[in-house]
C-alpha cells in the first residue's frame, strides 16, 4: 500500500485550526528557526500510535489539544487524531473525496466514536495491508522480540531527526533501545511484504516438530540403556541359578526376550538340592579364571612401568648422546696427514687416533637417530598396554562379583537352607521378569516418527517457498546499487569516491567499503560524508519500500539536512537575493555551501522522478524536508514559509 500524508491539522480547544497539505513528491517547510518545523516530524510519529508525546513543550502543545494527521492511500483519506490531554484516545476514520479544508473540524471529530488507541492502531495497519498479530518463531521466544507487528516498527525507516541526519555515530531513529532495534530489523520483510502471519505460524510448528524428534530420539537412546539394564537385572540371577544347579547358560551376550523366556520357564528346584549343586566347582574355575587376568593385569603393568622407565632412559640417553655430540665437535677440520712439526714426519698413530675419534663420532649420530625412532614407538605400545590394562580390570570386577555371589551360596551347609536359598533365587527372578513385563509397552512402531518427519519436511518445503534469504540477499544488491549511484551525485569526499557503501538488511549494519577495507560511518572526518552516507541510505529504504509495495508509508522526513553547510555560510542563508549570497572574494560566484545545498534537494527531487518513470515503481513517494534553506530554485517545492516575527506553526 502506497500511502502518503495529505495533510496535517491541529486542533486547538476552542475549535481554531492549523492546516498544512502535502503531496507527492519532494515538499519543504522552510523558515527560522523556533517556528516549530521541527515539531512537525514529533506531530506525526505522536499521531502514528507512539505511547507518549514527544512533541516539544512550550507554544504548540499550549495552544493544541488535538492533533491529527491524514494519510492518502489509494482513493481513500485514513483520519488519525489524537487529544493531548488522553493518550490511550485516538479518533480513526475513512473517508473518500472528503474536504479536509472545509469538514474536518471539531464537529465532524465530536460526530465520531473516540476509540482505544490500539483498537485505532488496528484499523490503520489493516488498512495498510499489516496484520501479522505475533512474529514469534518459537512458541517459549520472549515478547518483547516476538510481538505483534506493527506500524510502529516504521519510524525507524520514516524519519530523520535533526540530530540525526548527519550523525556520524547513529543512522536509525529509536536503535538506541536494543529491543526496538531487534524487532524493527525483525519486521521488517513482514512490512516488505516477504513474511506473513503463515510464515511465523510454520516456523513455531517447525520449531516444535524439531522438539519432538529430538525427544523420540532421545527416548529411543533412554530405552536402549534401559534395556541394557533390565538385561543385567535378569541376566545375572539366572546365571547364578543355573550354577547353583550345577547347570550352566553356554550362550553369552543373551537378548533381553530371550532372557524373559528362559526365565518364565526356570528349571524347578530338586528335592536334594545341595547335592546336585556344583557351586564348588564353579567357584574354582572362575577363581582360576580370575587368577589368570589378574597375572595378565600384573604383567601389563610391569611392561607399562618398563615402558615408562624405557622412555625416560631414552630421552637422558640422547641428551647425554647429544652431550657428547657437541663435545666431540671437531672446530678445525685436521689435515688428512698429521706430520711431527719438528721433523716433519708423519705420524701414523696420531692419524689412527684422529681416525677411530670421527668413527665414533659417526656411530654416535646414528644412535641419536635411532632413539628418536624408539620413543615413537614406544607411545603406540604404551597406549595399547593402557587399553589392555582397563580390559582385564573390568573382566576381573565381573569374576569377583560371580564369585562373591556363589561364596554366599556356599555359606549355606544344609540342604533345606540351600533350597530356601534357590527359591528365594528363583523368586526373586520371577518378580524381576514381572517387574519388566509391566514396564514393557507394546513394541513402538515407526509410524508415528515418520508422520512427524514427512510433515517436517513439508513445512520446511513451505517456510522454502517464502525464499527470504534470496529477497534479503536480492534486496541487499539493490539498496547498495542505489546507493552508490547517488553517492555520485552528492557532495562526497573525493579521496573516498572510489569505495562503495555497503548495507546489510538482515542486521541493518552500514559501513564503507574502500581498498578492501571496511570503514564505519564514525571514521569518516567530514560531516559532507555522513550526510551523503544518510541520505543515500534512506532514500534506497524509500524505493525499495515503494518497489514491493510496502506496509511502510512511502514517507521520508529529512530535519534540517543542510546543517553540515551552516557554519560556513558568510551571508544570510534564506534570501531571494542572490547578489547577497556572493562570497566576499569570489565575487560573481555563488556561495559553495550554497551550491551543495541546493545540490541536495536537486538529487531529491530528481531520483523521485526517476521513481515515477521506472516501470517497476511507477509511483513518487514523498520527502518532506524541514529546513532553513530558501532559495529561488527551491520555490516549487516549498509548502510554507515561516518567519519569528511572521508566519509560523503556532
Amino acid at each position: 500500500m502506497k500511502a502518503i500524508i495529505s495533510d496535517i491539522v491541529l486542533f486547538s480547544e476552542s475549535g481554531e485550526k492549523r492546516h498544512l497539505t502535502f503531496d507527492n513528491g519532494l515538499n519543504i517547510i522552510t523558515g527560522d528557526s523556533k517556528t516549530g518545523k521541527s515539531a512537525l516530524i514529533e506531530i506525526v510519529d505522536f499521531c502514528l500510535f507512539s505511547k507518549r508525546s514527544t512533541i516539544p513543550v512550550g507554544k504548540v502543545t499550549d495552544w493544541t489539544n488535538i492533533f491529527s494527521v491524514v494519510y492518502k492511500i489509494g482513493g481513500k483519506q485514513l483520519i488519525i487524531a489524537r487529544p493531548i490531554k488522553d493518550l490511550n484516545k485516538c479518533y480513526f476514520s475513512v473517508e473518500t473525496n472528503f474536504d479536509i479544508e472545509n469538514k474536518f473540524n471539531l464537529d465532524y471529530l465530536n460526530s465520531l466514536t473516540i476509540k482505544d488507541i490500539k483498537q485505532a492502531q488496528l484499523n490503520f495497519e489493516q488498512h495498510l495491508g499489516l496484520s501479522v498479530t505475533t512474529t514469534r518463531e518459537t512458541d517459549e521466544q520472549r515478547r518483547q522480540t516476538g510481538s505483534k507487528a506493527t506500524i510502529r516498527d516504521a519510524a525507524s525507516i520514516m524519519f530523520q531527526h535533526q540530530n540525526l541526519v548527519a550523525n556520524k555515530h547513529s543512522i536509525f531513529y529509536r536503535f538506541d533501545d536494543f529491543y526496538k532495534r531487534a524487532k524493527a530489523v525483525s519486521d521488517f520483510p513482514i512490512h516488505l511484504g516477504w513474511a506473513d502471519g503463515e510464515y511465523f505460524a510454520l516456523k513455531r510448528e517447525q520449531d516444535r516438530l524439531l522438539k519432538v524428534l529430538k525427544k523420540n530420539k532421545k527416548q529411543s537412546v533412554s530405552l536402549k540403556i534401559d534395556k541394557e539394564n533390565k538385561v543385567q537385572k535378569l541376566e545375572r540371577p539366572i546365571k547364578l541359578y543355573f550354577n547353583s544347579l550345577g547347570m550352566q547358560l553356554e550362550e553369552t551376550n543373551i537378548k533381553l526376550s530371550k532372557l524373559m523366556k528362559i526365565a518364565n520357564n526356570l528349571p524347578e528346584v530338586p528335592e536334594n538340592a545341595y547335592e546336585n549343586s556344583d557351586l564348588g566347582r564353579q567357584l574354582a574355575k572362575l577363581k582360576v579364571e580370575q587368577k589368570n587376568y589378574r597375572k595378565k593385569l600384573y604383567d601389563t603393568n610391569e611392561l607399562i612401568a618398563k615402558v615408562g622407565e624405557n622412555s625416560g632412559d631414552a630421552q637422558e640417553y640422547s641428551n647425554s648422546i647429544q652431550k657428547l655430540l657437541e663435545l666431540s665437535n671437531i672446530e678445525n677440520q685436521p689435515a688428512e696427514v698429521i706430520s711431527c712439526p719438528l721433523c716433519n714426519t708423519d705420524s701414523l698413530e696420531i692419524n689412527a687416533i684422529v681416525k677411530e675419534v670421527q668413527l665414533s663420532r659417526n656411530t654416535l649420530i646414528d644412535e641419536l637417530s635411532k632413539v628418536g625412532v624408539f620413543k615413537q614407538d614406544n607411545s603406540e605400545l604404551l597406549s595399547d598396554l593402557m587399553k589392555q590394562r582397563d580390559e582385564f580390570k573390568k573382566e576381573i570386577r565381573l569374576l569377583t562379583r560371580q564369585i562373591n555371589d556363589i561364596k554366599k551360596s556356599i555359606g549355606i551347609s544344609d540342604d533345606d537352607s540351600l533350597k530356601a536359598r534357590l527359591y528365594t533365587l528363583k523368586g526373586r527372578i520371577e518378580a524381576s521378569l514381572e517387574q519388566i513385563l509391566e514396564e514393557e509397552t507394546p513394541k513402538k512402531e515407526n509410524k508415528p516418527t515418520d508422520d512427524i518427519t514427512a510433515r517436517l519436511s513439508e513445512v520446511e518445503d513451505l517456510i522454502a517457498g517464502y525464499d527470504l534469504k534470496s529477497k534479503i540477499e536480492e534486496a541487499n544488491v539493490f539498496i547498495n546499487k542505489t546507493m552508490n549511484t547517488l553517492k555520485g551525485k552528492l557532495d562526497f569526499e573525493e579521496e573516498l569516491k572510489q569505495g562503495e557503501m555497503k548495507f546489510d538488511l538482515a542486521t541493518f549494519n552500514f559501513y564503507y567499503l574502500h581498498k578492501s577495507k571496511k570503514i564505519h560511518l564514525s571514521e569518516m572526518g567530514s560531516g559532507a560524508n555522513w550526510l551523503a552516507c544518510h541520505l543515500c541510505l534512506f532514500l534506497a529504504l524509500l524505493k525499495l519500500t515503494v518497489r514491493e509495495n510496502s506496509s511502510i508509508p512511502a514517507i521520508l522526513f529529512l530535519d534540517q539536512p543542510s546543517q553540515v553547510y551552516f557554519p560556513k555560510v558568510r551571508r544570510v542563508f534564506s534570501s531571494s537575493n542572490k547578489e547577497e549570497l556572493l562570497t566576499d572574494n569570489d565575487a560573481g560566484k555563488v556561495d559553495e555551501n550554497i551550491i551543495q545545498v541546493i545540490n541536495i534537494f536537486t538529487v531529491i527531487n530528481g531520483f523521485l522522478n526517476e521513481l515515477t518513470n521506472d516501470e517497476n515503481i511507477n509511483f513518487k513517494p514523498q520527502v518532506i524536508v524541514l529546513e532553513h534553506a530558501d532559495e529561488p530554485e527551491l520555490d516549487r517545492f516549498i509548502r510554507e514559509r515561516w518567519t519569528t516575527k511572521g508566519k509560523k506553526l503556532i
